[in-house]
């Protein structure tokens, strides 16, 4: 196959969450680089966090495209450029949290180099840790509804997970969706932003089609642009997320999956 553009999630397909790049991994983007195959982090963090993992890779060279949020940013280094695209209004963000109060969760949104929550607890402090942000808390900065942003997110323990999206399918809405990125990390995001929408507008502006595009993911977030080009799925991913895709990596993330999949299809 032709393939012209590569696309992956970050957390658990390109690397373990909160873990080094696989070898086999650093090695595709390399050749990658050295063949002129452009190479599109995507990931649900925001561009801030994202930069920073760029930089953790030691790589000699950047990536022309970084797509955050899910979809809701993208910096796009041919142009010089960073693109926003759809957010959920302060309103929605508000409505969302009322909504969500009966599950007394600790919702938090991305804000700057950090992330805006209503307090601190040993999961955000580990995962701000992790990914070198810092906690700001709506005591001191003001309710994380105060303007629009990308997603809301909430931790939720993985045997609730069941209770809260059946809750959640009971009170649709055509303001948000809900998406699960990990297997205790829900996020209510914008009816038209997804990964998905964000590769067509980059096969867009690049003059490549979907065909020539391979994607790499392991979650329900990442099924919008899995569907739409040669998306394959790490071994070690959603049960779901494999049905709707085209393939499967023989290797997990941490074994380098996806790298390895390059080397033997399109490399």
């Amino acid at each position: 196959m032709n393939i012209k553009l590569v696309i992956a999630d970050y957390d658990n397909t390109l690397a373990p969450t909160g873990e080094k790049l696989p070898e086999r991994n650093r090695e595709a983007l390399y050749e990658l680089h050295r063949r002129g195959i452009p190479f599109c982090l995507a990931s649900g963090k925001n561009l801030y966090n994202l930069k920073v993992v760029e930089d953790g890779w030691n790589l000699t060279f950047k990536q022309p495209f970084v797509l955050g949020m899910n979809g809701a940013e993208l910096l796009d280094r041919t142009r010089n450029k960073v693109h926003e695209y759809e957010l959920l209004s302060g309103e929605t963000i508000k409505e969302l949290c009322d909504m969500m109060e009966p599950f007394h969760l600790n919702p938090f949104v991305y804000w700057q180099d950090g992330m805006l929550m209503d307090r601190s607890d040993a999961e955000a402090e580990a995962s701000c840790r992790r990914n070198k942000l810092k906690i700001y808390l709506t005591s001191e900065l003001g309710p994380v509804w105060q303007k629009p942003n990308a997603k809301l997110i909430y931790r939720v323990e993985e045997e609730m997970v069941p209770a809260v999206r059946k809750f959640v399918e009971g009170h649709q809405s055509d303001k948000w969706v809900l998406v699960q990125t990990q297997k205790t990390v829900l996020e209510f995001v914008h009816p038209e932003t997804s990964k998905g929408h964000t590769l067509r507008r980059i096969c867009e502006m690049e003059n490549i089609s979907l065909d020539e595009v391979m994607a790499f993911g392991d979650s329900e977030n990442d099924d919008e642009m899995l569907k739409i080009c040669h998306g394959i799925c790490l071994k070690d991913g959603m049960e779901e997320t494999k049905k709707i895709s085209e393939d499967v990596t023989d290797l997990t993330c941490v074994e380098g999956g996806l790298g390895d999949y390059l080397f033997k299809h399109v490399l």
